[in-house]
């Protein structure tokens, strides 16, 4: 395994910097398994160098409640290991500044599978619906900027909501059931409409589907592609545009309804149509498709099937606000969050009931919870009640509000 170390300039207690060469493996280890989730889903800092003489509730809040303060502890406690003494605020948030980026480069290449190579994982999730006129209208009423999408040759058409880091929500429908019937992937969601509509299924961004072909090949995945994609019909576009390139899975995970997908070049040809660029700035706040959630029945078993693709799922810990125990798998720079009922009458085991297993909802993360929780509160009529969730404090927009998806925004 190749090692990616990196320099860290690391602050002084007398001012001056040290610097010191890291292992992302290092880094990634003490912000991700230096944490134990307590009973009622609380985090605590387990890092030895918690021990030492000066006043705990400087170096640790018993129950932190959120993900900026899990980064913050377990930075001085990395400080502290690497025999860094820091006794100011301004020297303890320029460390966490410096640790928190080299956390994100951890995330994304040494947590994630390989099949994504330098990809960002998570890319989007499709919310199938049987009206794609009032899908716009439900997710403009809940703050999104709504962008056009296009028509697939396969019969699909779409709306996108798009974010600032590429991550985005499809709102997709089957416009032409003859043509969607000849396409394995349409015809399931053709199927799938006859039945349900709301989030439906996952892309996962790679740098190379050639490679992520090759390699599901490797270890005996049975997978359609990589076969290239286009719509052939866009807002404002006479010519035709170059598409993208997909591998599909034809045994999914317990869960799962995954592809996997390389945009180039259909970034550089978005970039040079003014008419195609996204609008990310929402009214809402959203700025990113943070996690996708999968119902499962067996926590263990789909957590195996993910780790036989390379993934690394972390340790089971309660979600208690849908009903359910969960596993996050660390998927780019996103998450895939598998959901296994712990209740039996929670929102977990009533999509288990309804739907089956699959990707029952999202999390997305917003800049101001309480700017996006007044704003659904005067457009719904509707007060949501925050939680501590496994990506931090959060509420839930049930499906009735949201043409069937689950969506939890995080803060």
């Amino acid at each position: 395994m190749v090692l990616l170390s990196i320099p860290l300039r690391m602050p002084r207690q007398n001012g001056s910097y040290v610097t010191r060469v890291v292992a992302i493996e290092q880094l990634s280890q003490l912000l991700f398994q230096r944490t134990r989730a307590s009973e009622d889903g609380r985090v605590a800092i387990t890092h030895p160098s918690f021990q030492s003489s000066k006043p705990k509730h400087e170096l640790l809040r018993e129950g932190l409640r959120t993900t900026r303060q899990r980064m913050y502890c377990a930075s001085v406690g990395f400080a502290c290991q690497l025999g860094l003494r820091i006794n100011s605020c301004e020297m303890r948030y320029a460390l966490v500044l410096t640790i928190f980026a080299a956390a994100a480069v951890a995330m994304s290449h040494q947590l994630s599978s390989p099949l994504l190579g330098s990809g960002h994982g998570v890319d989007h999730v499709g919310i199938a619906v049987r009206d794609l006129a009032a899908a716009k209208n439900i997710y403009q009423q809940l703050g999104f900027l709504v962008d056009p999408g296009g028509k697939l040759p396969d019969g699909k058409k779409d709306l996108i909501v798009n974010f600032a880091d590429d991550t985005y929500l499809e709102l997709i429908t089957v416009y032409d059931r003859q043509k969607a019937s000849k396409a394995e992937g349409s015809a399931w969601v053709a199927r799938w409409l006859e039945r349900h509509e709301g989030s439906a299924f996952l892309g996962l961004d790679v740098s190379s589907a050639a490679q992520t072909a090759e390699q599901l090949r490797g270890i005996r995945v049975d997978i359609a592609g990589p076969t290239r994609e286009t719509a052939n019909s866009l807002p404002g576009i006479g010519e035709p545009a170059p598409g993208w390139w997909m591998v599909r899975l034809k045994e999914q995970p317990p869960g799962g309804r995954i592809f996997f997908i390389e945009w180039e070049p259909w970034k550089d040809f978005v970039a040079q149509h003014p008419s195609l660029l996204p609008h990310t700035e929402h009214p809402n706040g959203a700025r990113k498709l943070l996690a996708a959630w999968m119902s499962v029945r067996d926590l263990d078993a789909a957590a195996k099937a993910y780790e036989q693709l390379g993934f690394s799922p972390q340790p089971p810990v309660p979600a208690k606000a849908l009903g359910a125990m969960a596993r996050l798998i660390p998927a780019g720079t996103g998450y895939i969050i598998l959901l296994a009922p712990a209740d039996k009458d929670g929102v977990v085991a009533t999509s288990l009931a309804d739907r089956g297993e699959g990707v029952m909802g999202i999390s997305v993360a917003v800049d101001d919870m309480p700017r996006i929780r007044s704003l659904l509160a005067q457009r719904l009529h509707q007060h949501f009640s925050e939680y501590s969730g496994v990506l931090g404090r959060s509420f839930l927009v049930p499906p009735k509000y949201t043409k069937g998806a689950w969506i939890e925004f995080v803060k």
